[in-house]
């Protein structure tokens, strides 16, 4: 488990600005090109034998740029995610303070300072430590979303990053305007932001929400009849997602945003279904197996973010999805709020 971020006192500083002074409840529309490529993408789908890492002395650079080739073809989303765990967060929580008072075609511009003031990015994306710390790491993180083309610093010196603003999510090189509700938009409930979800869950939990409320978003038919499903190559080719990223799910079925179709993943197994990406494409000679479908409950970002976390981890020590093999697994760690480091590392 990683180690904290935020303490409570951060946490509970950040929820009061989003319930007082930021408090709305329009929703926050984010453009789908933030976390889908509409024309998909082209990847691998056997593994090049010099690209295993276990040869990376064999074949040097050859895994180093073929990893960076991969990821530079994902979405927005996972890109940033991917090393940017506080620049996730920071740019969430400016798409929620861009959705209160801005009018939709309108360019969000903001007058809130990185760390000074009570109202800094600092306390609004929850960030730990001293002053200068703080300042440091908000810095950094404008610094990660600049870096793929989603903010740029206001000054004429381009060194300054004091000041700030958004550029388009989709990585079109415009300015950030509100997204028009005729725009293809997912909507994210303001809950999710007033009770801090946005800050608790882990970048990987967050792409795999997403994801699987895009597709619920896309196809409303299967969501209500039968949920949705995300096979690898969806995932994969659309998404950037890989498998690892994916079992992400099962965290989100624990905090209540996701509910399989069928009972457990385990159960699931055994009946014969497993994970999408085991194998799924006849055309290639491969199995086709059934992908696990979910329903998005969003009526989860009603509870408090870091209670809910905090309950489900105390009370399933060992994760329900291990409870067949609870007494020859080590109990996860006790995670009870914040959850992240403030350094870039996670894998997606």
């Amino acid at each position: 488990m990683q180690a904290l971020t935020a303490s409570t006192g951060r946490l509970d500083t950040a929820l009061k600005l989003y319930r007082t002074k930021f408090r709305h409840h329009h929703g926050v529309a984010i453009r789908t090109g933030f976390l889908r490529l509409d024309d998909g993408r082209d990847f691998p789908r056997d593994p090049d034998p010099a690209r295993s890492p276990f040869r990376a002395s064999e074949h040097q650079h050859v895994l180093r740029d073929a990893v960076r080739e991969d990821v530079g073809s994902r979405p927005p989303l996972t890109v940033l995610s991917r090393r940017g765990e506080l620049a996730l967060r920071l740019h969430l929580t400016a798409l929620y303070v861009a959705s209160k008072d801005t009018k939709p075609g309108r360019r969000f511009n903001s007058q809130i300072k990185n760390a000074d003031g009570t109202d800094s990015w600092a306390n609004l994306a929850a960030v730990d430590g001293q002053y200068d710390q703080r300042r440091r790491l908000i810095v950094r993180a404008v610094q990660r979303l600049s870096a793929v083309q989603l903010a740029e610093p206001r000054s004429a010196d381009p060194g300054r990053w004091d000041r700030w603003r958004l550029i388009d999510e989709t990585q079109r090189g415009t300015p950030y305007l509100v997204p028009h509700p005729s725009e293809p938009v997912l909507v994210v409930p303001s809950l999710f932001f007033l009770n801090g979800w946005h800050l608790v869950l882990r970048p990987r939990e967050i792409v795999t929400l997403l994801m699987l409320a895009d597709l619920a978003r896309r196809h409303p038919s299967d969501h209500a009849e039968t949920g949705v499903g995300a096979p690898n190559t969806t995932r994969r080719r659309y998404y950037g997602v890989t498998p690892e990223v994916y079992e992400a799910h099962n965290e989100l079925e624990e905090f209540g945003f996701l509910e399989l179709q069928g009972g457990s993943v385990h159960a699931a197994r055994r009946a014969g279904r497993v994970e999408a990406g085991v194998a799924d494409d006849h055309r290639e000679g491969r199995a086709q197996m059934e992908a696990l479908r979910f329903n998005v409950v969003w009526d989860a970002a009603r509870e408090d973010a870091s209670r809910t976390v905090r309950k489900a981890l105390l009370s399933h020590p060992v994760p329900p999805r291990f409870d067949e093999w609870s007494t020859k697994r080590e109990p996860r760690a006790k995670e009870p709020v914040g959850r992240h480091a403030e350094t870039d590392g996670e894998s997606v």
